[in-house]
Parts: C-alpha cells; sequence; structure tokens
C-alpha cells in the first residue's frame, strides 16, 4: 500500500470522525485542528502532503459546520522545540537558527505556546475566529 493511500484513507477517516461528532457538539462549540507550516513549505512530499491535507480539511469543516454554530480552526506552527525537531533531537544549532530566522520572533517555539493558542480558539472568547490558519 502506497503511502499517499494510506495519507488518504486516514484523511477520509479523520474527516468522518469530525463530521459523525458535529452533532455532539453544541452551538458555540469549536474544533482545533493541528497542522504545520510544513504546509506551505516542507522538504517531505509526503509531510507537506498531510499537514496541506489538515488545512484544507480545517476549511472544509468549518464551511460545513459554521451553520450549526460550530467554530473549526487550524493551528500551523512553525519550527517547534519539541523531541522530534529540537535540540534533544540533535538537531545542529546552526539549522535551528535558520529556520528560527524565518519566523516572524526569530527563534523557535515552545509546545506551550502552541497549547496556548489552541486553548485560546477553544475559548468562547475566540467566537469571531473560525477557520484561521497560522501562530
Amino acid at each position: 500500500m502506497s503511502l499517499e493511500f494510506e495519507l488518504s484513507r486516514r484523511s477520509i477517516r479523520f474527516s468522518s470522525a469530525c463530521g459523525a461528532s458535529s452533532p455532539l457538539l453544541r452551538r458555540g462549540g469549536a474544533i482545533v485542528l493541528n497542522a504545520s507550516i510544513g504546509a506551505q513549505t516542507s522538504s517531505s512530499m509526503a509531510y507537506g502532503a498531510s499537514k496541506a491535507g489538515v488545512r484544507l480539511l480545517g476549511r472544509s469543516l468549518a464551511a460545513e459546520l459554521l451553520p450549526s454554530g460550530i467554530r473549526v480552526n487550524t493551528v500551523s506552527a512553525g519550527p517547534i522545540d519539541t523531541p522530534i525537531y529540537g535540540r534533544s533531537d540533535g538537531v545542529p544549532d546552526d539549522i535551528l537558527h535558520h529556520f528560527a530566522a524565518k519566523t516572524p520572533m526569530k527563534r523557535v517555539g515552545t509546545p506551550e505556546e502552541v497549547a496556548n493558542a489552541v486553548a485560546f480558539l477553544a475559548k468562547r472568547a475566540a467566537f469571531y475566529r473560525t477557520c484561521s490558519g497560522q501562530i
């Protein structure tokens, strides 16, 4: 089975699960998906395509669920200091600095910063926001 097929299969399952769970959400509810800046620029075709698929799923769900009063947002974080992508995984400092220089803050983000963005988007205080794409 090809990687592209597997990504498509899982995307369809995930999309179906989100659509099926929408009756469980009340008006004013929120769904926050996690993608990546890799949806826009990635050296890995499979990774970039899968993250672009998450962003498109977010836009599609946002349009589909908006009449029900359910917001959908997608967080597309840049480089985050996690075990997969950071110093703890042995990524050389010059590579981290290269990616950090491309971000507005000129640094690598933290998992806590992403969690805070997700928590904000899930709150009623963010009711006006739907289908946002980046943090």
